[in-house]
């Protein structure tokens, strides 16, 4: 046989023998690199994202590049909260003309309601049971009478009448609200200094009493833009930044997998950042040195532009990702993203 036959068969079996060498237990295989790539067609979960830019809130889908406009009201702000029932967002903003104002979005009927009842509010928490949110406009030594109950279906309001401690107390900082388990009551947490003081508001006896600092309240779990861990398992995969700053999975099978590379930056410190998995372990989303976030699937060992670095805030439905125990142990706290239906757009 001709040596170039020979050369040619040589070639094909180094490359059959290199793909399977990829293939087995413990080896090392690189991601695709990084580009513009935006199509997430390929993306096997329909959960919907809701994000928000400087001035704009948006909905959009994992495996969709298809985004609805849910507001456009500010020239900046966006910061939203979502109830637990899947029906009501809070957000807030900022225009020159009107300062700082709050909203309530139905996002199954699409009705947008202004909450007039408080100026500039500081605070607002929804129930564990989505019925009624809690109100607060108190910061620092602006101190004012009351705070509020909303009721969510009916849009009616109760004000009620804070502890007398709250203007008695020395040097006063401020007002924490939480909820019972329950949602029977409000708990109210002074912060001062050297000592504060901490009352329970029963919302049906119109009840309040001081109380010690232990009880138990309704602790929501936190959007997912608040994160930024060094590494995080689902489904048997983990996701690690290692020593030299590269983002490296690991698959169920054993295979290491280096997905993209990060740095180190004198002002921001490690500059690639771990955020959540989707779907038991299926994908991963992670931000890279631009600030850009990017889903990548494991199965298909493929990735694409999930939001780019203009994005603020962000978090989506059944955040199954928050089983995980660096998550449960996270110290940041905001209410999940948890949403299906339809909106003023549409259903999907």
């Amino acid at each position: 046989m001709p040596k170039i036959k020979w050369l040619i068969i040589c070639i094909g079996c180094l490359l059959i023998a290199s793909e399977t060498f990829a293939a087995c237990k413990g080896n090392t295989i690189n991601a695709p690199p990084n580009s513009q790539n935006r199509d997430r067609n390929w993306v096997k979960s329909d959960k919907s994202i809701f994000f928000a830019t400087k001035d704009k809130i948006f909905k959009t889908w994992f495996n969709s590049n298809e985004r609805i406009l849910l507001t456009d009201k500010f020239n900046k702000g966006g910061a939203f909260k979502l109830s637990q029932d899947k029906n009501y967002m809070y957000y807030r903003g900022y225009t020159k003309e009107a300062g700082f104002t709050s909203y309530l979005y139905n996002l199954r009927s699409g009705e947008d309601y202004e909450l007039q009842i408080l100026n500039n509010i500081n605070e607002f928490e929804f129930s564990p049971d989505s019925k009624k949110a809690i109100l607060i406009n108190i910061h620092g030594n602006y101190k004012l009478l009351n705070f509020v109950i909303m009721n969510l279906e009916n849009k009616t309001f109760e004000s009620v009448p804070y502890p007398k401690e709250v203007f008695t107390i020395n040097d006063f900082r401020g007002i924490e609200a939480k909820w019972s388990l329950d949602a029977r009551y409000v708990y109210l947490r002074l912060i001062a200094y050297p000592i504060g003081a901490n009352f329970e508001y029963d919302i049906t006896s119109k009840k309040m009493t001081k109380i010690g600092d232990q009880y138990q309240h309704y602790e929501p779990l936190p959007l997912q833009w608040k994160y930024c861990l060094p590494n995080i398992s689902m489904g048997g995969a983990n996701a690690v930044i290692d020593e030299a700053y590269n983002l490296n999975v690991t698959t169920p099978e054993g295979n290491t997998i280096l997905v993209d590379k990060g740095e180190y930056d004198d002002c921001e410190g490690v500059t690639i950042c771990l955020i959540s998995w989707v779907e038991d372990g299926k994908y991963l989303i992670y931000s890279n040195p631009s600030h850009i976030k990017y889903i990548y699937g494991l199965e298909e060992n493929k990735k694409a532009i999930l939001f780019d670095s203009d994005v603020y805030y962000f978090g989506w439905e059944n955040s199954e990702d928050l089983d995980s125990e660096a998550l449960r142990n996270s110290k940041e706290r905001e209410l999940p993203i948890s949403y299906s239906g339809a909106q003023k757009a549409g259903a999907r």
